[in-house]
């Protein structure tokens, strides 16, 4: 499963890529934050995570 945050688009287009390489479920947590949406996560696989990095 790989869940993503993208203020910009480039770890949007990181986590897609990502998608594509691994067939993995892809799931936006912005969407989810802003829908209220609370529920609970699982997945049989290893979570992978992507977020901007601001340096």
């Amino acid at each position: 499963m790989i869940l993503y945050f993208s203020g910009t688009g480039n770890s949007e287009y990181a986590a897609k890529r990502i998608c594509q390489e691994i067939s993995d479920e892809l799931i936006n947590l912005f969407e989810r934050i802003r829908n209220h949406d609370f529920s609970e996560m699982y997945s049989e696989r290893p979570w992978i995570i992507v977020v901007p990095t601001y340096a």
